[in-house]
Parts: C-alpha cells; structure tokens; sequence
C-alpha cells in the first residue's frame, strides 16, 4: 500500500488518544513542541532528569516550533546530507540546551547519531568570535524502540564525560540519556515520574494512566 492509499483510507478514521502511536516522532514533535505545551515536555524532561538524580528545571522555551507554529523542515537538506534536526529542542532557565529524539528502529550506529545530534547543537551556542564561557551544558534524550545496550538492563541509562581511573566527571556539558523501551516493565526501578511516561509511550490506556 503506498502513502497515498494510506492517506486514502485513513480520511475517515476516528483517532483517539488511546488508539494514536505515541512513539509516531512527529506526533512526539508535536506533543513537546508546540507553543502553550512547555509544561508538558517540562514534565517530560524533569522525569528523566530526576531518575538519574539530577537536577530539575522550573521552565523551558521551545527552539523548534512543531508545524502548527509554523516549524518548517528543509526535507531535501536533510534526505541528502546529514542535517541536524532533531524531533524537540528547547532550552531550560539555566541556559541548558535540551534535546529529544525518539526513534523507533536501529542499532548501534544510533549512539554515532546521538553523538552528532549533542556535537551539533553544542558547536551552534558559539558564533566565530564569542568567548567560550558562553558554552553551556547540552542534554540528549533519546527514546529508542529498540535495545542499543544488551549488556545493561536498566532501561534508562545516562552517560557523561568521566577520568577512568578516578570517576571524575569532566565536565556537565556533555550528557546523553537513553531510554530504551522494549526494556521496560513493572519490575524496572525507576522514579515514578519517568514510569508513567514509558507507559505512555508505549500504549497504555490513558484512563489508567491518569488514574
């Protein structure tokens, strides 16, 4: 069935909350994107941070608008050339760059991506001439429908730039979540927050949910 059969015979399709596919990136770009729904990718961003024990943020300002904002996408720059456009990208009080990525099939050359997702958006906060103490941290979260790290089973996972040898942290500008949802189920520790979220994501009847 091509694209335009599809589009055919869903014209008359009743979508509900229930019945939607919440990993559908541009449904999730539309969800964290779109103005008037900071609070809702707030919510988002504060789950992820508090299951690792991070700090948490009062508010964001979204950088890429979803459509209805008037986002507009350059598909031949980024069908021919490895353009950075991430699904959601936004930025906290404290000037922390927050970007979110789900993605619903891969392997290992995901974490490469997500590498030059974070590269690109912390080389973009300096123009030619600006000092470097106008850097500041840049957050990758990446939703995956598949497992990218068979040897852990925490379904959340976070990385930083550390020494070996003494598990010193470099620095807090460089830190990348991955949230792997084929991984999760009840048994999972992890802050409730971030637990709702996952059941979201991954389908469950929103009566329960807000129960």
């Amino acid at each position: 069935m091509d694209e335009l059969e599809y589009l055919k015979n869903s014209e008359n399709e009743i979508i509900t909350v229930d019945s939607l596919n919440k990993k559908n990136d541009c449904f999730v770009r539309y969800l964290f994107s779109d103005r008037g729904n900071e609070n809702i990718v707030l919510d988002f961003i504060n789950g992820v941070m508090i299951d690792s024990n991070f700090k948490t943020f009062s508010n964001v300002e979204i950088l890429n608008p979803s459509p209805k904002a008037g986002f507009s996408l350059n598909l031949s720059k980024y069908l021919d050339g490895k353009e950075s456009i991430v699904d959601v990208k936004c930025i906290t009080e404290d000037k922390d760059t927050v970007i979110i990525e789900i993605q619903l099939q891969g392997n290992q050359y995901f974490i490469g991506r997500s590498l030059y997702y974070w590269a690109n958006s912390y080389s973009s906060l300096l123009n030619k001439s600006d000092n470097y103490t106008k850097l500041a941290p840049v957050i990758g979260m990446n939703i995956l429908d598949f497992t990218i790290f068979n040897d852990i089973k925490d379904f959340h996972s976070c990385y930083l730039l550390k020494e070996i040898n003494h598990n010193k942290i470099l620095t807090d500008h460089c830190m990348l979540h991955y949230i792997e949802l084929p991984k999760f189920n009840i048994n999972n520790i992890s802050k409730e927050k971030l637990n709702t979220w996952i059941k979201f994501f991954k389908g469950e009847n929103m009566s329960n949910l807000i129960k």
